[in-house]
């Protein structure tokens, strides 16, 4: 008996956000490679913006993003970010 590890990608975009984050469900497998029975799981989650580097990502993740995250939406989010490291920058009353 041999022990694989194994990883699988699950995605999901934000409903609630305007800016359609992307959530990732990263699943670590150890499987048996003879009776490919799983022996332990772990689970990570981690969230993507618009203007997230996707080089590193899968491809099934890359695809998401790419299509949840149009022209509209990135311009959507890069003026958002503008306007809230203007409210940061300006002084108080």
């Amino acid at each position: 008996m041999a022990l694989i590890e194994t990883q699988e990608y699950q995605t999901e975009v934000l409903p609630i956000s305007q800016f359609h984050q992307v959530q990732v469900r990263v699943s670590n497998l150890i499987v048996d490679d003879k009776t490919e029975e799983i022996k332990a799981v772990t689970y990570h989650r981690y969230v993507l913006a618009p203007d997230a580097d996707l080089a590193d990502q899968p491809a099934e993740v890359r695809r998401v993003a790419n299509a949840a995250w149009t022209k509209s939406v990135k311009d959507k989010y890069a003026d958002h970010l503008a306007e809230q490291a203007a409210a940061e920058a300006s002084p108080g009353p």
